[in-house]
């Protein structure tokens, strides 16, 4: 078992499904979202056993609980399993990293080198979920959308980002071994050779992975935030700079 772990909008949707296209590698979403509406989650099952039996709800019983869901879970056979783990939801539940990491053998780390690309990734889908838009993953590519950034929020937003991926890959590396993929890598045309490295470090034999799912937000920058010029002069004097090159 492997955990795909990466923050919001590194292009996890996109990685899971070209695994998933392996027929002898099986991903899971993401389990350990809190919304109270998602199931096959973590705090889905610990839901269920809560109200079976409230002594489940005592924090010292953690440990028995993220076994109990993986057992659950354990269906697959002889198959590779993957659940994506989202460090913001990890973030919150800080007493849980021992716990799921003693059930895993290794860790694909998935990140953004470009981290304003994936900050407008994330406002630009919220951006289309609040005009309606339900399918935030597809084989179309959406019209474009326009959005503005707080140019002092977004650094800060870009630091908190830059922090939490560090801070965990820093934790993870000290006890499983760990194999680092960048999104933008894993865009290009040519990426068969970083998959099969991928597949070899999971212990498949490697096979030629496709995905239907298509870039979503594909507008150059100046396209996609209205306010580009005052967002642009803030990272400017920022160690994000080099993310307005090749924009």
């Amino acid at each position: 078992m492997f955990y795909l772990q990466c923050t919001g909008r590194s292009g996890s949707t996109f990685l899971r499904d070209l695994l998933n296209s392996h027929p002898s590698i099986r991903m899971k979403g993401e389990f350990l979202n809190p919304n109270p509406n998602a199931r096959n989650t973590l705090h889905d099952f610990w839901a269920q056993l809560v109200q079976d039996d409230r002594a489940w709800i005592v924090p010292v019983r953690r440990a028995e609980m993220v076994s109990r869901f993986f057992e659950a879970q354990c269906s697959d056979g002889g198959d590779v399993v993957g659940y994506d783990l989202k460090l913001e939801y990890l973030a919150g539940e800080p007493t849980l990293f021992n716990p799921l990491f003693a059930h895993v053998d290794r860790v694909v780390l998935l990140k953004r080198r470009n981290l304003l690309h994936q900050l407008v990734s994330n406002d630009t889908m919220r951006a289309r979920i609040a005009s309606g838009v339900t399918a935030v993953h597809s084989s179309e590519t959406p019209a474009p959308v326009k959005i503005s950034l707080d140019p002092v929020h977004a650094v800060a937003r870009m630091r908190a980002t830059s922090r939490l991926v560090s801070q965990y890959e820093a934790k993870v590396r000290e006890i499983k071994p760990v194999f680092e993929i960048f999104y933008e890598d894993l865009a290009q045309a040519n990426r068969a050779e970083l998959l099969g490295e991928l597949q070899a470090f999971l212990g498949v034999e490697p096979r030629q992975l496709t995905s239907s799912l298509s870039k979503q937000n594909p507008y150059p920058l100046e396209e996609t935030i209205a306010n580009f010029p005052a967002v642009a002069a803030a990272l400017a004097e920022t160690e994000f700079a080099s993310f307005l090159e090749g924009r």
